[in-house]
């Protein structure tokens, strides 16, 4: 479905060619039929060029991070000229109130256009179409056209202030369970890894010397402790919407801090150390309670 709009120097155009046209009908001279012509052949050229100049593309739309409610989101979009000769030049596309511009686009080509966006809601966010528009090449009008695209994005739910990880141990709706791994004893150095607002008497202080790089040290036998949280408990002292704040509040700030958890939800439980799980119970609670 394409569109036009013709700019104030389009109008002016056409009204310049239609009393041209009137004068060479009233004078019979053959330089006013050439030069009304030549304007006539400008404006068909400025059709078929305004045209060709949005067809042929093909837009994607995607994020490479996580979307959450209330949080400022980069999308990418992503427009392919599928045209072999012919290039694109001067597009202006809208996409859920957002703009962006492409200046030149050759044949066969791809480029990729970053917009900010913030989704109040969670839940699915559907994109069905993107319309794109041009003044190529005269700029005597605006020719529009509408892509129909088919992006589902899923919006995690908003993250509150928690303060820290040390929420869970203060939360009374909360359990707390302690896993006590078997070893040799602390003494015994079991694994190296990245450092992640470890204790500094876990730190790694002479990797760091030689790498400046920070690591933690994993002793066998030490005390790991494993933290339980049950969103249907959560939900005996909150409403749906602050519950599933919570929830997922938890599971960021438990992630980050690389705290062990174990989320449950629904009698399912998610290991939210694991990247997939903690994307998983994300997008079960952004699509908890909505019919989507």
């Amino acid at each position: 479905m394409s569109s036009i709009k013709f700019t104030k120097a389009g109008w002016l155009y056409i009204v310049l060619t239609i009393l041209m046209g009137f004068s060479a009908i009233n004078t019979n001279n053959n330089l006013v039929f050439i030069t009304v012509s030549l304007m006539l052949a400008v404006m068909g050229i400025s059709g078929f060029f305004g045209k060709s100049n949005l067809d042929g593309l093909v837009f994607s739309v995607f994020s490479r991070d996580e979307i959450y409610a209330g949080r400022k989101t980069e999308l990418i979009v992503n427009i392919k000229n599928n045209k072999k000769i012919a290039f694109s030049a001067l597009i202006k596309f809208n996409i859920l109130d957002q703009s962006g511009k492409i200046l030149f686009l050759k044949p066969s080509d791809s480029l990729s256009v970053k917009l900010m966006f913030n989704f109040d809601e969670r839940g699915v966010k559907r994109i069905g179409r993107i319309t794109v528009s041009s003044v190529y090449p005269f700029n005597f009008f605006v020719r529009s056209k509408v892509y129909n695209v088919a992006v589902t994005l899923v919006i995690f739910p908003q993250i509150i202030d928690i303060y820290s990880f040390n929420f869970l141990q203060s939360h009374k709706s909360l359990e707390i369970s302690e896993k006590v791994s078997t070893g040799l004893g602390q003494e015994e150095l079991s694994n190296i890894r990245k450092y992640f607002n470890d204790p500094l008497n876990k730190i790694f202080w002479k990797h760091f010397a030689k790498s400046e790089k920070l690591y933690t040290k994993e002793f066998a036998g030490e005390t790991e402790i494993t933290f339980y949280v049950v969103f249907e408990d959560i939900l005996k002292s909150s409403d749906v919407e602050m519950a599933v704040k919570i929830a997922a509040s938890i599971i960021f700030m438990a992630n980050r801090e690389r705290k062990p958890l174990i989320f449950v939800m629904e009698e399912k439980r998610y290991n939210i150390l694991d990247i997939y799980d903690k994307r998983e119970s994300l997008k079960k609670l952004a699509l908890y309670g909505k019919n989507n």
